[in-house]
C-alpha cells in the first residue's frame, strides 16, 4: 500500500476576495497608517534640541508648544525644560523679585569645609537665607565729580547673606554679597525693577535706604572734624574714609530694638601734611551698640544713629529680595 506524505506544515487555499471595494481600502489605508506613522515618528525624533533664551523663565516649562495634547511617551524629549546654570564665584544675578543684585562669594557642601568650584542651580528654592553682617563705608576719597556735586562724602553699603538650596548632591550652603550706593560711579541702578503695587516690601525697602544713606552722609559731612583738643594726635584732624561692621546680635530678636546690631568701627583721620591715623571702637571701652555710642555723646555722636538705620534697612530688604519671611524684619508685618 502506498504511504502517504506528512508534514509539519500546512497552508489554506486562497481565492479572490469577493468584495470589489476590499483591494482600494486596503490601499489607501496603508497608506494613511504610512504617513501617520511617519508623522508620530516625526513627532518624537525628527528635531534638535537647542538652547534658547528667554525673557519669560517662568513660561518656559508651561509652554508644551503644538504637541502637547499627544501622549508624553511621543512628546518626552521634546518637551522644553530649563538647563542648569553653573554661577561660579564673582558671578552676578538677582532673584525672580528683580530686586537686588548678588554676587556669589563662596560655594560649598553644608556641613563640610570643602569648597565647590561653582554653584550648579536649577529652579531651587532659596532656603533658610540670614544675613550675617552689614557693612558701611562712608568714604570722601576717590569720589568723581558727579559724586562730588551730590555729596562731599558717600557710602557703600555691603550685605553679606548665606543661603542654602537642595540639590541632588544633598544640600548646598553658598555665601553672597549686595553692594548698594545710591550715588555710584557709574550711570547705574541699584533695583532691577520696581513695582509699587506689586512689590511693595522692596520698593519702601529701596526708599529706606535712599532716604537714611542722604541722611547719614549728611551728617558724616557735617561732623567728621575731631574737636579741638581731642586726646588723638593733633586737633582739627578730618576723617577721611571709615569702616563700620553692624552684626546681628544673637541676643537679640526684634529688629526694633537698639541691642539688634553689635557695631564694630574704624576710622581714618588726617592731618596736616602726612599726619594720618586709625580710630577704631577698642578705644572707647569696647561700647558694641550704636544707640549707646550716641547716648554717651562719643564722637561723632551725630553718626551712629543713622548708620544704625541704613544698616537695618538694608538687613530688611535684602531679607524681602530674598523671600525670607523668618526672620525680624521693618518692612513686614508681625
Amino acid at each position: 500500500m502506498k504511504t502517504q506524505h506528512a508534514s509539519l506544515f500546512s497552508y489554506n487555499l486562497t481565492r479572490p476576495y469577493p468584495y470589489w471595494w476590499f483591494t482600494p481600502v486596503t490601499l489607501v489605508a496603508a497608506f494613511a497608517l504610512t504617513a501617520v506613522f511617519s508623522y508620530l515618528n516625526y513627532a518624537a525624533n525628527g528635531f534638535e534640541l537647542v538652547v534658547t533664551t528667554s525673557s519669560d523663565p517662568n513660561g518656559t516649562i508651561a509652554d508644551l508648544s503644538a504637541l502637547h495634547g499627544l501622549p508624553r511617551l511621543l512628546t518626552g524629549k521634546y518637551r522644553p525644560n530649563c538647563q542648569p546654570v553653573s554661577l561660579a564665584a564673582g558671578s552676578k544675578f538677582f532673584t525672580n523679585s528683580t530686586g537686588l543684585k548678588y554676587e556669589i562669594l563662596k560655594v560649598s557642601r553644608q556641613g563640610s569645609t570643602d569648597i565647590l568650584p561653582a554653584l550648579t542651580y536649577s529652579n531651587n528654592v532659596l532656603d533658610h537665607c540670614m544675613v550675617t553682617k552689614v557693612e558701611l563705608e562712608p568714604s570722601s576719597q576717590d569720589r568723581t565729580a558727579n559724586q562730588w556735586s551730590v555729596s562731599a562724602f558717600g557710602i557703600i553699603v555691603r550685605t553679606y547673606a548665606t543661603c542654602n538650596i537642595s540639590s541632588s548632591y544633598g544640600p548646598i550652603t553658598f555665601d553672597i554679597l549686595n553692594s548698594y550706593d545710591l550715588v555710584p560711579e557709574t550711570a547705574t541702578v541699584n533695583f532691577v525693577s520696581q513695582n509699587k503695587s506689586a512689590r511693595a516690601s522692596l520698593w519702601w525697602g529701596e526708599s529706606l535706604l535712599s532716604t537714611y544713606w542722604i541722611w547719614s552722609t549728611f551728617e558724616i559731612s557735617k561732623n567728621h572734624t575731631l574737636p579741638d583738643g581731642d586726646s588723638r594726635p593733633g586737633s582739627n584732624n578730618k576723617i577721611s574714609k571709615a569702616h563700620l561692621a553692624f552684626h546681628p546680635d544673637d541676643s537679640s530678636r526684634d529688629i526694633l530694638d537698639t541691642t539688634f546690631m553689635r557695631l564694630a568701627w574704624r576710622m581714618l583721620w588726617e592731618g596736616a601734611g602726612t599726619e594720618r591715623g586709625i580710630y577704631w571702637w577698642e578705644q572707647e571701652e569696647q561700647v558694641v551698640y550704636a544707640s549707646e555710642y550716641a547716648k554717651r555723646d562719643i564722637w561723632p555722636s551725630n553718626w551712629w544713629l543713622p548708620a544704625e538705620k541704613l544698616a537695618k534697612s538694608a538687613y530688611s530688604t535684602v531679607l524681602v529680595d530674598l523671600g525670607q519671611a523668618e526672620w525680624s524684619n521693618i518692612l513686614l508685618e508681625d
